[in-house]
């Protein structure tokens, strides 16, 4: 108690200073691309308080002088951080550190209470939790938290970066139509990354096909959405699609009682977005892969249709292209292991005469070091999202998981 009325008696330098999280064992990374902070160019990783990754999703250092520079206020009693939206901005200064930041940091889970413009914010059930990290607060750049609440306009593209506006006058013209809707994805889809209801178990009756299945697992997702609250993660319902994996296992026999073991993602909807073109957007997202375990019921046979068929081979050629191998790598210097991925990838898709059907649309990759002594090797996992390019291509979208082992050489 006496280190942090010392610490808040220190000409306010902060004023998010709670006492910290005890939940260990969590780890976030410091982001790696260009941020502009109302029209301010930052550079996050000289930055005392970067902005870090963490579960795919950027969050933000709710510190004294960047709050106060975007338009909020923060106050800590004790107990309790209250954060406000206020719209008055003040000048912007910088915070940095000694040594440039890089790679994973060890962050803790919020534990103190958090009020947010009067509503106390329920971090403990929520998907993404507020985080600590230095002894201070990291916010979710969700479209609730950053937009809704904050008041703050952001937009992302590779070139630029992560753009924060707080307020109309800054920052640049107005955000377009495609700055907009790029916002509102990149709010949105987080809300449904990590929605996952664990073991879900739905029985199929009679319609033993593949949209049967589709269709009782989006049942089974839907009354799972609506046990736990739309509040809980901005959705207004059940999804609006379902995607089974092309790496099913259908059995050669199936019965009634025959329960299916079924990899799918769920894409939920979120609310739609005025542009200034005036037209409206609505974002989507979706959830990481998940199991279903489908009990089929009544009577029926189980059938898979042949363009189903088709992108269950077309599938295990593409998984195939994933198979990278070892990727060698230059010794006590920085590699972008992303890119060399990505080029490995490419390399076997057009030796398998691929690539006029599909491109790589995305690629994520685990946490990993990015220099290695000579002899070392690194093993990081993968995620890459093949999109097709013409409809002659047997399935349209396929996201394949794999790992890549890269090795020093001198």
């Amino acid at each position: 108690m006496r280190r942090f009325l010392c610490i808040l008696c220190c000409c306010l330098l902060l004023a998010v200073l709670p006492p910290t999280a005890w939940a260990a064992g969590l780890t976030a990374s410091v982001s790696a691309e260009p941020v502009t902070l109302n029209g301010v160019k930052v550079d996050n990783r000289q930055a005392k308080y970067p902005l870090l990754v963490y579960r795919d999703i950027t969050y933000f250092p709710m510190t004294y002088h960047l709050c106060r520079f975007l338009g909020v206020s923060s106050g800590w009693d004790g107990t309790t951080l209250s954060i406000d939206r206020t719209g008055e901005t003040a000048e912007y200064t910088a915070e940095t550190s000694a040594a440039r930041q890089k790679g994973s940091v060890a962050v803790s889970r919020v534990t103190y209470s958090v009020v947010i413009n009067g509503t106390e914010f329920d971090s403990k059930s929520a998907k993404w939790p507020l985080l600590n990290y230095r002894d201070v607060t990291y916010f979710p750049l969700t479209w609730a938290l950053a937009v809704e609440e904050l008041g703050w306009d952001y937009q992302w593209d590779a070139k630029n970066g992560l753009r924060i506006d707080s307020t109309a006058e800054s920052g640049g013209p107005p955000m377009g139509d495609g700055e907009i809707m790029n916002s509102a994805t990149r709010g949105f889809a987080p809300s449904v990354w990590g929605l996952d209801p664990g073991e879900l178990t739905v029985e199929l009756w009679n319609d033993w096909t593949v949209d049967g299945i589709k269709e009782a697992i989006r049942k089974g997702m839907a009354d799972y959405v609506a046990a736990q609250g739309q509040e809980a993660y901005f959705l207004d319902g059940g999804p609006s699609a379902i995607r089974l994996s092309y790496n099913v296992q259908f059995p050669a026999q199936a019965q009634s009682g025959t329960e299916l073991q079924v990899p799918f993602t769920a894409v939920f909807s979120g609310h739609p977005v005025t542009l200034p073109s005036g037209n409206t957007f609505t974002p989507t997202g979706e959830t990481s892969e998940l199991t279903a375990t489908v009990r089929l019921c009544g009577q029926g046979e189980l059938s898979v249709d042949s363009g189903y068929q088709a992108g269950q081979a077309m599938y295990q050629r593409l998984k195939a292209c994933t198979e990278t191998g070892e990727i060698s790598v230059q010794a006590n210097t920085t590699f972008d292991g992303l890119k060399l991925i990505q080029a490995a990838v490419g390399r076997k898709l057009d030796a398998a005469g691929l690539s006029d059907q599909y491109n790589i649309r995305a690629v994520s990759l685990g946490t990993y070091t990015s220099i290695l002594g000579a002899g070392k090797t690194e093993t990081v996992d993968f995620t890459i999202d093949f999109v097709s390019k013409s409809d002659s291509a047997p399935a349209n979208d396929v996201r394949i998981s794999g790992q890549a082992v890269f090795r020093a050489q001198s």
